[in-house]
């Protein structure tokens, strides 16, 4: 078993994107642990987008111009403060709602702020 990351999205136009906990190949199972730099950016259209269990890290500018990204699920408590990209999600929706694990709320708020999120973002 190994690891995987995010790489990219062929289609900029994409709405919602969820990604995998695991990826299976040739009879192998793999755990996505992180996004790279750039992945989604520039897709204008996307509006949410999930983040699985074993995600420890999020690449600059991952989000970045996402516009319409207005829904961001969280489900790894994996995350760090340096594993965050700069501008990670910058250019993201003012409205945006970030659904994180309780017990890292206020840990991933600081740092997803940091990493560009606009200041009115919510968090549940």
């Amino acid at each position: 078993d190994g690891t995987v990351s995010v790489e990219s999205v062929k289609n900029k136009k994409v709405k919602t994107i969820k990604i995998p906990a695991t990826i299976k190949y040739n009879k192998m199972t793999f755990k996505v642990v992180s996004i790279r730099d750039g992945a989604f950016k520039g897709c204008r259209k996307l509006k949410k987008v999930t983040i699985p269990k074993y995600v420890n890290s999020v690449g600059k500018k991952a989000f970045y111009k996402c516009k319409s990204l207005k829904t961001v699920i969280i489900k790894t408590t994996k995350l760090k403060k340096k594993n965050i990209g700069a501008k990670a999600f910058k250019g993201i929706s003012k409205k945006a709602k970030f659904k994180c694990p309780k017990k890292k709320r206020s840990s991933y708020r600081k740092w997803i702020k940091k990493a560009g999120a606009p200041s009115k973002c919510k968090y549940k």
